[in-house]
């Protein structure tokens, strides 16, 4: 994998979340998932791209391509931070991933965001933006990828992690396990099911009178702002406010195909952990 020594604000997405602070890759461990690029040149060829669902539609543009991690970050990965302690340990909580052996090649789980981002930060990447996640997730084509392999949940059992099903995993399970038939068009493994994924994107709350049901309270809405192409460009940044409400994306294994939808999201304060809950990164666009 090419090392990348910062982050640019250039390589961000115009999209409402925090911006990374520039860090220094410390570690070259093998222990890291891969990554695949995400070129965003169609996007800009159409004046961005709409992202959300039906009714609840945001358009979004991007001012460079990025890449992002092929899996969630396994516990194997995150222990290398926690080595060069950088990183503190996760919760330690019953169905939490850490500690526990034979599980290295889970997904870390039971972080808070601020944990999170402080392994991307160590790794030299960023948490992704909710934009850069889904769009990710439904790439290249969002109306043709409800989910992250298409608009079908048949056999919906096959291709991501849920608890109600018999696969033999009660709660979270090894990264990759339902690829290649859960991948998105990307090789993405994992977008939906297995654990929700922390982003850098606050949870909005702007008083624009389009946006006054734009805070998640509903599950229905999701937390998109009906008809609003921009919305909540006021959100404010996670890095500077405490208080401040954090989205995550994709589903954990204790929900149902409706929470799976890539364009569905739900969020948590910088403090919350769960066992549903884990990462991946996002990185500058890798040399091919």
């Amino acid at each position: 994998m090419t090392s990348r020594t910062s982050i640019s604000l250039s390589a961000l997405v115009l999209a409402c979340g925090s911006t990374p602070q520039e860090k220094i890759a410390t570690d070259s461990s093998s222990l890291l998932p891969g990554m695949v690029n995400v070129d965003v040149t169609s996007a800009q060829a159409t004046n961005g791209v709409l992202l959300g669902e039906a009714g609840y539609l945001r358009r979004v543009n991007f001012m460079s391509s990025y890449s992002i991690d092929i899996t969630e970050v396994t516990v194997s990965a995150y222990k290398a931070c926690v080595r060069s302690e950088m990183c503190t340990e996760p919760a330690t909580d019953e169905n939490c991933t850490w500690g526990i052996v034979g599980q290295e090649n889970y997904p870390v789980n039971c972080v808070t965001w601020q944990q999170a981002r402080t392994y991307c930060d160590y790794r030299g990447k960023w948490l992704p933006s909710e934009h850069e996640w889904e769009y990710a997730a439904r790439f290249e084509d969002p109306s043709v990828h409800k989910y992250p392999w298409g608009m079908s949940s048949a056999n919906y059992n096959t291709k991501l992690n849920m608890a109600v099903l018999t696969d033999g995993y009660q709660f979270t399970a090894p990264v990759g396990s339902y690829s290649p038939t859960g991948d998105s068009a990307l090789g993405l493994q994992d977008m939906a099911g297995n654990v929700w994924e922390w982003t850098s994107s606050t949870l909005c709350t702007d008083t624009n009178d389009e946006c006054l049901n734009c805070n998640a309270d509903s599950l229905l809405d999701g937390g998109w702002c009906p008809g609003v192409d921009f919305p909540c460009q006021t959100c404010g940044n996670p890095q500077t406010d405490p208080l401040l409400n954090v989205v995550f994306k994709g589903g954990g294994y204790n929900q149902g195909m409706a929470y799976s939808r890539s364009a569905f999201h739900y969020y948590g304060d910088q403090t919350y952990y769960s066992p549903v809950i884990g990462f991946r990164c996002a990185s500058f666009p890798e040399e091919e």
